[in-house]
């Protein structure tokens, strides 16, 4: 009877069409409807009753905006609600929504939205299979799809988990909420078929950027075809085969390569090589191994830059060692690219040194040829030997050749622009011949008496200067991906996501190694949700500016980190503290927001800002990571609004507060 009920509510339909700005406000009482109008129209408010089954709800991803999304046999629509509702509600729950039209983050949505528990209804068993690239076209926004591909990582976040799935043009995350007991690491390299919703992905002028998908559960989940239990039971390729011709379409599984150790950067990259074949791959695994060290290595091959690499590559030791001689190079050997991801020896003059940058550069020219050497972490510029510019030196890493696939016309073949070599340690470079001590330093007070030879020295300087200058144009290009974007969020001036996720790995690193304890806060702001609905995202952006300014002048210690988490989420890293040196910050990081007035237009509103924090302190142990801290602190904050919400309630019921907004 109540499918029945929901088919019938979707056959009653109100002639939308072409709305012309000033025209009656309709109600609508569909999904599609809500969802298909304008961004103008729906900012109108158009009165929106309906019906239909959440395919999504989730409390954690954001407590203060929940995730639900629904669907009716029109379509689906997300539902913005001020506030958590008061009965248990999750997928599969048929309810009774009234609200008004309201422009989302993207789209349209219902907003102000009012739920109301009906019984429960089966969740769509149609969908329409999708593509990547019909997902980031934007038409798909808001609805329920079907994907396949091969799951390539799962990430646990807090009581979320989130799926990392290879379609067959493009790689999507898929966030549900965690199910106790259930082995996601299972669902690795397995071929699955998905039902869920399209969120989109935006920036801060809220244009497409890209789709996540959100799905209920397992339930909606099939492997269609399982991956292999134990991956490093599959047959070794040699590494020259990965990406040949094969006549099977679809995505790719997980393959098996072995090989001696070249380099590696911990929890980044690890490069190996087998005879005169090299292979740099990506890896999340910190697990030490040292060069020569024989490794079973799994994972996805990817296109790279000249030669293929690995996505998502897990790693094992055989026990064994097997020693990898370089192979002497010039720097035009290098760059034609046959000698990618191989170890390789070359020499060149020094022109100029970064030691400031995070990973410590070396720029070398030999003949017409000028290309950085890069010491990666864990290395710094202490390994560094000292020498001067214009030393003759020999390095020994790994060639890494940049390509530019566009150029590749013809032939098929990429076409090489640039090459860089990357340093297992200062070990790995030597000084054959240190430059003269007749520099021009030296050499100008002495040639002051001959003018023709001040010239050619002053002529020779100016060129050296303009060489340094271009390259360092060339090493702030090349590193764009090794430095990636700013550390500090534009809009409040700290520091940003990317900042704080760098510096509580660092932190937590040195707080295992000392034995010392560790303290993260997670702030956020209370009824943000309701002021950035009510008076418009520029709004929303100078409260979120004015509690970082706030929360800047807390008088914090200078070891301790704030950083903009996302959205009007603040984040406190705080080194060599202890739980009660957190309570002591947090109370005081509270009373510096507390009480700032908050104007609109000129006009004072009768309401303060105000920020609900939690706070985890522990002192690690090896094997700790930055998400089990974060989640610490999220489920603190998220006990601390609960517990808050409980008391509000209390209070109104005993007649203590008066009882609106209920």
């Amino acid at each position: 009877m109540r499918i029945v009920s929901i088919a019938l509510l979707g056959s009653a339909t109100v002639a939308s069409g072409e709305r012309v700005s000033g025209s009656p406000l309709e109600t609508f009482v569909t999904a599609r409807q809500a969802h298909d109008l304008s961004l103008e129209e729906a900012r109108r408010g158009h009165p929106v009753h309906l019906r239909a089954v959440v395919t999504y709800y989730d409390p954690f991803v954001n407590a203060k905006r929940p995730g639900i999304f629904v669907h009716d046999v029109t379509g689906g629509v997300f539902v913005g609600v001020s506030s958590e509702p008061h009965f248990e509600i999750h997928s599969g729950s048929y309810i009774d929504i009234t609200g008004v039209t309201a422009a989302g983050d993207y789209g349209p949505i219902v907003g102000a939205a009012r739920v109301r528990l009906i019984g429960a209804a089966p969740l769509p068993l149609a969908a329409p299979k999708v593509s990547m690239s019909e997902l980031l076209d934007g038409r798909f926004d808001g609805q329920w799809v079907e994907v396949e591909g091969v799951v390539h990582s799962v990430d646990m976040v807090g009581k979320n988990v989130a799926l990392h799935i290879a379609m067959v043009d493009g790689i999507i995350r898929a966030t549900t909420i965690r199910e106790p007991g259930a082995d996601y690491s299972r669902l690795i390299d397995s071929y699955v078929r998905l039902h869920a919703d399209v969120g989109p992905l935006y920036n801060r002028k809220l244009q497409l950027t890209g789709v996540h998908l959100l799905f209920p559960g397992l339930a909606v989940l099939s492997v269609v075809e399982p991956g292999v239990p134990d991956p490093f039971a599959l047959p070794v390729l040699p590494i020259e085969s990965l990406l040949g011709y094969t006549a099977e379409a679809g995505v790719r599984h997980r393959v098996h390569v072995r090989g001696p150790v070249t380099a590696r950067l911990p929890g980044r990259s690890l490069c190996i090589q087998n005879g005169s074949e090299g292979l740099c791959l990506q890896t999340r695994q910190t697990q030490p191994v040292a060069e020569g060290e024989v490794v079973d290595v799994v994972g996805f091959p990817a296109v790279g830059g000249v030669t293929p690499t690995f996505t998502d590559a897990s790693y094992r030791s055989t026990g064994t060692r097997q020693s990898v001689n370089a192979t002497p190079v010039t720097a035009k050997q290098a760059l034609n690219g046959d000698y990618d991801a191989e170890l390789v020896q070359i020499e060149g003059k020094v022109i100029g040194v970064d030691r400031g940058a995070n990973e410590p550069t070396v720029v070398l020219s030999s003949g017409k040829f000028i290309f950085p050497v890069v010491l990666a972490s864990p290395w710094s510029s202490r390994d560094l030997p000292e020498w001067q510019e214009g030393s003759t030196v020999r390095v020994t890493g790994v060639c890494s050749v940049q390509a530019e696939i566009a150029g590749a016309i013809g032939n098929g073949f990429p076409i090489p622009v640039s090459f860089r070599i990357l340093l297992r340690s200062g070990k790995d470079l030597v000084i054959v011949h240190k430059a003269s001590w007749w520099t021009a330093v030296h050499l100008l007070p002495i040639l002051a008496l001959l003018l023709v030879a001040t010239l050619c020295v002053l002529s020779w300087v100016v060129t050296l200067r303009h060489r340094i200058t271009v390259q360092t144009r060339l090493i702030q290009r090349q590193n764009v991906t090794l430095e990636g974007l700013s550390f500090q969020d534009q809009l409040t001036g700290v520091a940003n996501r990317r900042k704080f996720d760098h510096v509580i790995q660092l932190e937590l690193d040195k707080a295992i190694e000392s034995g010392s304890s560790i303290s993260l806060l997670m702030i956020d702001i209370d009824s943000f949700k309701v002021l950035n609905d009510t008076y418009g995202h520029q709004f929303g952006d100078e409260c979120i500016a004015r509690v970082a300014e706030a929360l800047a002048s807390a008088s914090l210690r200078t070891s301790d980190l704030l950083a903009r988490y996302g959205g009007d989420e603040f984040a406190v890293i705080m080194p060599c503290c202890d739980e009660q040196g957190a309570a002591v910050c947090v109370e005081r990081l509270r009373m510096s927001v507390r009480g700032i007035p908050v104007t609109h237009l000129g006009s004072q509103l009768d309401r303060r800002l105000s920020v609900s924090i939690g706070s985890a302190s522990i002192v690690p142990r090896r094997g700790t990571t930055a998400a089990s801290l974060i989640a610490l602190a999220d489920r603190s904050l998220y006990e601390f609004k609960q517990a808050r919400s409980a008391t509000a309630r209390e209070l109104r019921l005993s007649g203590a507060i008066p009882l609106t907004n209920s």
